[in-house]
């Protein structure tokens, strides 16, 4: 049977609860190359043939109401792509990165200038919903100020002045 002193056991606690509390207060570096900073240098380009070769063939590939324009599946976004100009047009894709998404993209992206707008307000007394264009990296999303989690993000071709 193992049998432990009381300075051991101290010793330990104090170790153990050192390493929790270290572990809890090391900051998290956001990732520079997620699928997001990917994606919006593809479009930086807006070119078909290296996106495809970045990301590589699609799950599937639908038709749209535009015969120009295809809709290109992945696991993780969509991609609407026009073959014939090879030529990527916008990507939506799903976004549910921490417990306040706007302060990471923001942390991520804070360099941009970020146009914010307010929408108009849902029936949900407690919602301020906001539009967000960020035009040098093509980025917009929508968030609401009291839940600040971000669903869809959506990347098109960079606006340049």
């Amino acid at each position: 049977m193992l049998r432990l002193s009381i300075s051991n056991t101290f010793k330990i606690l104090i170790v153990s609860i050192s390493l929790i509390m270290f572990g809890c207060a090391v900051p998290v570096e956001i990732e520079k190359h997620d699928d997001i900073s990917e994606l919006i240098k593809a479009h930086r380009s807006g070119n078909l043939k290296s996106f495809l070769n970045k990301f590589g063939q699609p799950m599937a590939i639908k038709t749209t109401e535009d015969r120009d324009q295809l809709l290109y599946t992945y696991p993780h976004f969509e991609t609407l792509v026009n073959p014939s100009k090879n030529a990527v047009i916008a990507t939506s894709t799903f976004f549910w990165r921490s417990d306040d998404d706007y302060a990471y993209l923001k942390k991520l992206f804070g360099q941009y200038e970020w146009i914010e707008k307010p929408l108009p307000s849902p029936s949900h007394e407690i919602s301020e919903i906001y539009s967000v264009e960020i035009p040098a990296i093509g980025v917009s999303f929508e968030y609401d100020r009291y839940a600040p989690k971000i669903t869809w993000i959506f990347i098109s071709k960079p606006v340049t002045k």
